[in-house]
């Protein structure tokens, strides 16, 4: 079956607000563990706080970035701030899933890492993330991104991910 996907920005009137009804119950808790009180609307400080309290790795800094070159839209402005639902939020989270945008040593998105994403935090949390592939300098970041593009399985991709991300890493480019 082909089922359209609806933005929930669409939505007007009663539809609209059974979604943020149903979004409020979705991340009630998530300001019980953000340690923060329930309110609306949130503040950019509050999405970010509820997000990280479901770890998901994101800071102030990168919410504005994303904002600001139209990764992430829809926020609605009152006064000169962004003021966010519900629905707003549970937006964000999705936004933060689809990029793998998980914190390290995350045990709520653990099972959603591949091998090699939790052979990097090991190895990171050791201070050796260079050790991970033996021969990555002999590679440049040209060679790795053909060889991902030419990849036919997923672990092989997955594998050349985690090499770009460490070579990345030693122009001091993280992700």
């Amino acid at each position: 079956m082909n089922l359209r996907e609806v933005d929930p920005r669409s939505l007007t009137g009663q539809d609209a607000a059974t979604l943020e009804h149903l979004s409020r119950q979705r991340i009630g808790e998530w300001w019980n563990r953000a340690d923060r009180v329930e309110s609306y609307p949130a503040c950019d400080g509050d999405a970010v706080s509820l997000c990280r309290a479901v770890e998901y790795s994101i800071t102030g800094e990168e919410l504005v970035r994303f904002i600001d070159v139209g990764a992430f839209d829809g926020v609605s402005v009152s006064h000169g701030c962004r003021v966010w639902s519900a629905t707003d939020i549970v937006r964000l989270a999705t936004f933060l899933e689809c990029r793998r945008q998980w914190q390290p040593g995350s045990e709520i998105h653990r099972a959603k890492k591949t091998a090699y994403e939790l052979a990097l935090e090991n190895f990171r949390a050791t201070g050796e993330a260079h050790e991970l592939f033996n021969d990555l300098e002999t590679y440049d970041l040209r060679a790795l991104l053909l060889m991902l593009t030419e990849a036919d399985n997923r672990q092989q991709r997955e594998a050349l991910k985690v090499a770009i991300e460490i070579k990345l890493e030693s122009f001091d480019i993280t992700l």
